[in-house]
């Protein structure tokens, strides 16, 4: 926030709002809790906002307003904040970051998953998803309506089944 007096009768406030990330469903209290990218609660509301992914697969049981987010595990804190930030910079959050039973992250866009695995070599990852998530979207949406006009579902089924063996080797 930046305060500043330009006469003695004018003064002006610029308050800069956080940026969301990602937020977590607390069934406890009925409400979406939802996060910067450190970590800390910046807003709870029972109203999902559009465009911020949800988190599944790991439990926050409880939250703080502007306290860090109270996960069990540590590294799943880290890697998600990681991840978060990367997928924001590359204009490609999601709209679900699921983690599995091993901790690891699968995104899903409309529809499609992404499983993204380990934390190594996470910027590089993204940066091939970058370049793929949109023409794969494309072609799905594409082929969706040739199959249901000319029914021609074995092109549609080849150019998923290739797209997806390359989406779950990132």
């Amino acid at each position: 926030m930046e305060v500043t007096l330009d006469d003695p009768h004018t003064v002006h406030v610029l308050v800069y709002e956080k940026g969301i990330l990602g937020c977590f469903y607390i069934d406890a209290i009925g409400q979406y809790a939802y996060f910067d990218k450190d970590g800390f609660v910046v807003e709870t509301s029972s109203d999902e906002i559009e465009d911020v992914p949800k988190i599944t697969g790991v439990t926050c049981d409880e939250v703080v307003l502007y306290e860090k987010l109270p996960l069990d595990q540590p590294d799943v804190l880290n890697n998600l904040l990681s991840l978060t930030q990367i997928l924001k910079k590359y204009d490609l959050l999601p709209q679900e970051i699921h983690y599995d039973s091993s901790l690891k992250p699968t995104l899903t866009y409309y529809g499609i998953q992404v499983s993204i695995g380990s934390d190594d070599y996470l910027s590089q990852k993204i940066v091939r998803l970058s370049g793929q998530i949109h023409r794969y979207y494309f072609l799905r949406e594409f082929f969706k309506k040739t199959e249901t006009s000319s029914g021609h579902m074995e092109n549609y089924m080849t150019i998923l089944c290739l797209t997806d063996t390359f989406l779950k080797n990132l």
